[in-house]
């Protein structure tokens, strides 16, 4: 969960590797390059910073950039581990409208 851009070609090395998890704090751009679709990738976000404190916009903004970056690769996106930050609540509810953004921006061509 930490950042692997500088390791990821050694990860890619391991057998029988079908899928790489990239946490918030690595390359995505450089990463998806060195991995190409030799692997599933999958994208993991910050879930305060992407989800459960960002605006629809913002939402939309690092879902676009994903999908431009990985449109032609095999590519997960993931968002967990959340915690509640106001109430149980509007914390869903912030993280039902990331669900959204996210269905709009990546399952659009």
């Amino acid at each position: 969960c930490g950042k692997i851009d500088p390791i990821v070609q050694y990860i890619k090395e391991i057998p029988n590797l079908k899928m790489i998890h990239l946490s918030p704090f690595t390359d995505l751009k450089k990463s998806v390059e060195i991995i190409g679709n030799d692997h599933i990738i999958e994208i993991v976000l910050n879930p305060i910073d992407d989800v459960e404190r960002a605006t629809p916009l913002q939402m939309e903004k690092k879902l676009s950039e994903i999908k431009s970056i990985c449109q032609n690769f095999h590519f997960t996106v993931r968002a967990d581990a959340f915690q509640v930050l106001t109430s149980v609540e509007n914390d869903l509810g912030q993280i039902k409208l990331w669900i959204e953004e996210a269905r709009k921006v990546l399952h659009t061509s």
